[in-house]
């Protein structure tokens, strides 16, 4: 059964050292830990730790990760065509 981590978004900045398994970075996103295993090969994905042949995340790698991949639509509040400026 995969573990569920939740992460306190008011989490202590050592927090996000903490180094995760491809399973718990995985879970952290919601997908197969296969996706993360596919991207390193294709060097894609989030940055990772190897310590000797062991494949750690850490949690601000992670987020940073998800916040360069966000998308912001048109429909979003605040949010200003380039015509508007």
């Amino acid at each position: 059964m995969p573990k569920h981590i939740t992460i306190n978004a008011d989490a202590a900045p050592d927090n996000e050292e903490k180094l995760m398994t491809t399973h718990e970075a995985a879970d952290f996103f919601g997908m197969a830990p296969s996706t993360l295993e596919k991207w390193r090969v294709q060097a894609i994905g989030p940055t990772y730790v190897l310590i000797g042949r062991s494949v750690r995340y850490r949690l601000r790698d992670l987020l940073a990760f998800a916040e360069g991949r966000k998308v912001v639509t048109i429909s979003a509040p605040g949010r200003r065509l380039a015509t508007e400026r």
